[in-house]
């Protein structure tokens, strides 16, 4: 699946884009390695207490040769979009790269790959806050940074997915637009809703907490509860945020943290808005299956009427049967409200049935407006067809008349052809055929343009 080419071949001589699929999966494996030895330099620096190592060197030198790589194959990339674009006559086929419709996004992708930590690099930024100064490597909010080379993933949808394939780009051409990423992702998400979902709940969870943990670890807490130093925390953390909990155990201090919590918070709402409308698809009912609801509804509310019927019957005759034999009050007392409840489930449950009854009135009467409304649109458009029938009844009798005029204007063509060619011949003897050709067709469009005047 995963050196599966976008057209679905996997034959390296019958595929059309293998060789640009292959430098696509090389690319994203460059980019998620490249973060990961950049988060482990990054950890590595915390864990020798703050300071740089030779192995920490090490990674950073390999973050640095594997971006380094990966720029030249998305400019390849981009190279090779380019090309595919003049084959297929959308730009002209001596437009440049950096001219073409592709600069922007070819610029934005080289930025946001480009940014790492070289090696060598220590460098800390300060940020005033009211307590006290915060001070952080520079190294650790490039490592942040660099987790927009995520969107790899959202790429995915666009490279590998049915969705985005070679039958599907030839079905959205002839629609009108272009099967990309988008159009994949869009359509994940109405066939398999819930996985997309949970599956991007789980890595925003993922990525904002390695984020948090970055930007909050070398900030000393006032209290030792607010501790980031472990992972744990901030997952917790983020999860309280994205689910706009706020328990109030664990929150960031420093300014960066924060920001990234807002975004964090904002992300969860728009996630966690799209799963309540998943589940509120989920347990909606088909049409067939609200029909079966109403009916057996229906069945239910009657049998529920019919068992309280029998039920206040039975209890009415018992306290008959006591009054009459002058039994004690207190017993009389209590049948009598007995009756008196059955009787209220009575008229509730037979409220109930009357109302189902009113509503599968109302859907039939909804069914029989629209019935009535198409059979309208039916008659009106069956009326058109006597005029219709008539206007073909006039063109056909008005192609007879058409066929005589144009016999009539020939014959006027060839009398006059002849007329005026023996009228030039007598005054000019020594007419050429090529004069009396120009001559025949000068006169025939004089005529012509008559005829289109009259």
């Amino acid at each position: 699946f995963f050196f599966q080419a976008e057209d679905g071949i996997r034959d390296a001589q019958e595929s059309r884009g293998l060789g640009d699929v292959y430098k696509r999966q090389v690319a994203a494996a460059l980019s998620i390695s490249g973060l990961s030895l950049a988060f482990c330099a990054n950890a590595y620096y915390f864990y020798l207490e703050k300071k740089w190592s030779p192995f920490g060197e090490v990674l950073r030198i390999c973050v640095s040769a594997s971006t380094f790589i990966l720029d030249i194959l998305i400019y390849l990339h981009y190279s090779m979009r380019l090309q595919m674009m003049k084959i297929e006559k959308i730009v002209k086929f001596d437009t440049k790269l950096i001219y073409s419709p592709l600069r922007y996004e070819l610029l934005l992708e080289l930025l946001i790959n480009a940014i790492h930590s070289p090696p060598g690099l220590e460098i800390y930024v300060t940020i005033s806050q009211q307590d006290a100064d915060n001070t952080i490597p520079l190294d650790s909010i490039l490592a942040v940074l660099m987790l927009f080379r995520l969107y790899v993933i959202y790429r995915m949808f666009g490279h590998y997915s049915h969705w985005s394939g070679g039958r599907a780009k030839r079905v959205s051409k002839f629609y009108g637009f272009i099967a990309g990423s988008a159009f994949a992702m869009k359509s994940h998400l109405k066939t398999h809703t819930m996985i997309v979902l949970c599956s991007t709940l789980f890595i925003s969870i993922l990525v904002f907490g390695a984020a948090l943990q970055k930007l909050e670890e070398n900030w000393v807490p006032k209290a030792k509860s607010l501790n980031f130093d472990t992972y744990w925390n901030a997952l917790w953390c983020v999860v309280v945020t994205m689910c706009t909990i706020g328990y109030g155990d664990l929150f960031p201090e420093t300014h960066l943290g924060k920001l990234a919590m807002i975004f964090c918070a904002m992300w969860g709402i728009f996630i966690l808005s799209l799963v309540v409308v998943a589940l509120q698809n989920l347990i909606s009912l088909t049409s067939k299956e609200s029909q079966a609801y109403e009916e057996l509804n229906l069945i239910l509310s009657g049998t529920k009427v019919t068992t309280d019927s029998k039920a206040l019957v039975k209890v009415f005759l018992k306290w008959a049967i006591a009054k009459k034999k002058k039994k004690p009050v207190l017993t009389r007392f209590i049948l009598f409200f007995e009756m008196l409840h059955f009787a209220q489930k009575f008229h509730l449950s037979r409220y109930q049935m009357l109302e189902v009854n009113k509503s599968l009135s109302e859907h039939v009467g909804e069914a029989q407006d629209k019935i009535g409304r198409e059979m309208h649109v039916i008659q009106t458009r069956l009326g058109i067809v006597p005029q219709i029938k008539q206007t073909l009844t006039y063109v056909m009798l008005s192609e007879g008349t058409i066929q005589t005029k144009l016999k009539e204007v020939k014959e006027r063509q060839h009398l006059l052809y002849s007329y005026v060619v023996s009228m030039n011949k007598q005054s000019n003897p020594q007419l050429s055929n090529i004069e009396e050709f120009t001559l025949r067709y000068d006169l025939n469009e004089k005529l012509i343009l008559k005829d289109y005047l009259d």
